[in-house]
């Protein structure tokens, strides 16, 4: 586990949707590593996986010359299912860090009980490289309708990501700065 920094740097030339840029604007990270931004711009600015969620890595923004608030650290490429909604399709609420938007899923079951006897086993296990769509930083929806299943309990959901997935994300103040991180598997 490692960290690394990002710098938010003066963009030449400037303009009002875009007076800074993030460098480097494709950073790679593995697993587990924290990363964090400084601002050496002369304006605000505030990284973001989702614009309708400003504060989904940091509380506020980052102001000129200043260090952000906290560091992102992107989970492994397994997170636990802590709760599963009723609706189609169903959302999860995960233990670490929810999958990217797109980040294609692959679910696992673990009973809880010898024979099985949970009616999410069969659904959850037939979701093979599915993509996932992030509602925020701790919750995800699949395509897979539980609408039928029940409450979700006699067995643990994993929510796999195999291989290296790629996290957008976006100055909520300035929507034309962009970045990416690449995060690879914990090494």
């Amino acid at each position: 586990m490692s960290t690394q920094q990002i710098q938010i740097q003066p963009n030449t030339p400037p303009t009002s949707s875009q007076p800074g840029k993030f460098t480097p604007p494709a950073a790679t990270a593995n697993a587990g590593d924290n990363i964090t931004w400084n601002n050496t711009d002369r304006q605000a600015h505030w990284p973001t996986p989702n614009t309708s969620n400003k504060t989904a890595w940091f509380r506020t923004q980052i102001e000129p010359g200043e260090t952000s608030d906290g560091q992102v650290s992107f989970g492994p490429h397994a997170v636990i299912v802590t709760a599963a909604t009723n609706d189609n399709p169903v959302v999860f609420t995960v233990k670490g860090p929810a999958p990217a938007t797109g980040t294609l899923v692959t679910l696992s079951f673990a009973p809880q009980q010898t024979p099985p006897t949970s009616k999410w086993q069969t659904p959850v296990l037939a979701i093979q490289n599915q993509p996932a769509t992030n509602l925020g930083p701790n919750t995800c929806s699949v395509a897979l309708d539980s609408t039928s299943l029940g409450r979700l309990e006699d067995g643990q959901i994993t929510i796999n990501m195999p291989g290296a997935y790629t996290i957008n994300y976006v100055c909520a103040l300035h929507p034309a700065e962009t970045g990416t991180i690449t995060v690879n598997p914990q090494q």
